[in-house]
């Protein structure tokens, strides 16, 4: 292959990082190792991208991106994984309509929390990155049925708690 013409592969590289920020977010415990963990990624492909050896850029990135996670999880010994929805601090303004969905979106949230870590991972890439079982497996380097039952198990685990906290708070309400 030959080398691409460098604003058009700088364009890619912002909006193929834009895309895969989400992912970043929800495998992360702040926004700022979020940020480091993909310019991490982005440094590690850039020279292959600038070369034209990456033929989808977004899945090669989306990789790199749940590999330095890793690696940075192992360094620290344990896996913790925050949440599908980041919340970066900012207040969140919207009108009376919205109060229900970002409700829902904070209580989410907190649930998503207390699932197990490779719960956490396997929901996330398939609700947030919306990768089929076999991506999903490959990319927690595990089997394809192990990746289906994670992905069952937490969102049955998620629904339930879900559920309960609904009950709580029309008992409460």
């Amino acid at each position: 292959m030959r080398a691409r013409r460098p604003d058009v592969v700088d364009d890619e590289i912002v909006a193929v990082t834009r895309a895969v920020l989400p992912l970043a977010l929800s495998l992360c415990r702040s926004r700022e190792e979020a940020e480091d963990v993909l310019a991490e990624a982005v440094g590690c492909c850039l020279d292959r991208w600038r070369s034209g050896r990456i033929d989808h850029p977004r899945a090669y990135l989306r990789a790199a991106v749940v590999n330095e996670v890793r690696q940075r999880h192992r360094r620290r010994g344990r896996l913790r994984l925050t949440p599908l929805f980041h919340d970066d601090g900012d207040q969140l303004a919207s009108p009376a309509a919205d109060t229900d969905r970002i409700d829902d979106e904070l209580t989410v949230r907190a649930e998503l929390r207390k699932l197990p870590e490779r719960q956490r991972l396997a929901v996330s890439l398939r609700y947030l990155e919306d990768l089929p079982y076999e991506a999903i497996a490959d990319l927690m380097g595990v089997a394809v049925g192990t990746a289906k039952s994670q992905v069952s198990r937490g969102v049955a685990r998620l629904g339930a708690t879900l559920a309960e906290s609904r009950t709580q708070e029309a008992c409460d309400g």
